[in-house]
């Protein structure tokens, strides 16, 4: 689901923020977990579709995981 663009977030930093380049589809962890993406991949509805469902199947997998009393993966 990645492509070879790069994408980039916004961190604090004093009184304004700071820009960070990542590569698009890697995971940033600013204030929570969340991935970076290009404004491709931002843009393209089939991406973001399968981003979401990815996220969902993770979160029914760790809730099962607990269920059964072990941890997230």
């Amino acid at each position: 689901m990645t492509c070879k663009n790069e994408g980039f977030y916004f961190v604090p930093r004093g009184y304004s923020y700071r820009k960070i380049k990542a590569r698009c589809g890697s995971t940033a962890y600013n204030n929570g977990v969340f991935t970076v993406f290009c404004k491709d991949c931002q843009n393209d509805k089939k991406k973001q579709a399968e981003h979401k469902r990815q996220l969902e199947l993770s979160k029914e997998d760790n809730a099962w995981l607990a269920s059964a009393g072990y941890g997230e993966i």
